[in-house]
């Protein structure tokens, strides 16, 4: 009964957000072009969707200074095709949310504190470009303003963003009927006699 519980639980903790994220780790100190500043090195990066929101956020190896030349992309494939990168064909992205150091975004809004970008981008000013919003492709790429790119996550690819599908809901209404009866039927058994 305990792991019944405990996988209910779990599966609710996922179904309802953060906890189902995709996330992507990137290797540390796998910078190009000679540039070693920690602002600029992925750690993580993931994506969940939330109602009407896709739900960003990266982890870097250094604490971000918002005064800093810093430039976070969040690179977007929405179908349709979209140019890869020389060098990096598995990235592909058709539209950018490009953010400062002091959070200013060319697209959602973001945050900055410490060492973590974050923010959302609502699904509707994504206009679809031939794909299910549910099977747009993510990626991240850092670089100093007007400077190369410095590092990517995930290395050569895109990813799809998690989203709680029909059968996780259907999984959860069922871990939580059986937990239920099961609840109940252990307090039949300890209730005493009455008599």
């Amino acid at each position: 009964m305990k792991t019944l519980l405990i996988s209910a639980l779990a599966l609710a903790a996922c179904v309802a957000g953060p906890a189902c994220a995709t996330t992507q780790i990137d290797t540390t100190g796998d910078l190009v072009g000679g540039i070693a500043r920690n602002d600029l090195d992925i750690r993580s990066f993931s994506v969940f969707r939330d109602g009407g929101d896709f739900v960003l956020s990266a982890s870097l190896l250094g604490l971000i200074d918002p005064a800093s030349d810093a430039r976070y992309v969040f690179g977007i494939n929405r179908g349709g095709g979209g140019a890869p990168f020389a060098g990096h064909d598995g990235i592909r992205f058709n539209t950018t949310a490009v953010v400062k150091g002091d959070g200013s975004s060319t697209l959602g809004a973001f945050t900055v504190k410490g060492d973590v970008v974050s923010g959302r981008i609502a699904v509707a000013s994504l206009v679809p470009n031939g794909l299910d919003p549910a099977d747009f492709g993510f990626s991240l790429w850092t670089r100093p303003n007007g400077a190369a790119i410095v590092d990517f996550a995930p290395d050569n690819s895109t990813f799809k963003a998690s989203v709680p599908e029909p059968a996780t809901w259907a999984m959860m209404v069922l871990g939580f009927g059986a937990m239920g009866a099961m609840l109940r039927g252990g307090r039949r058994r300890s209730e005493p006699a009455l008599g």
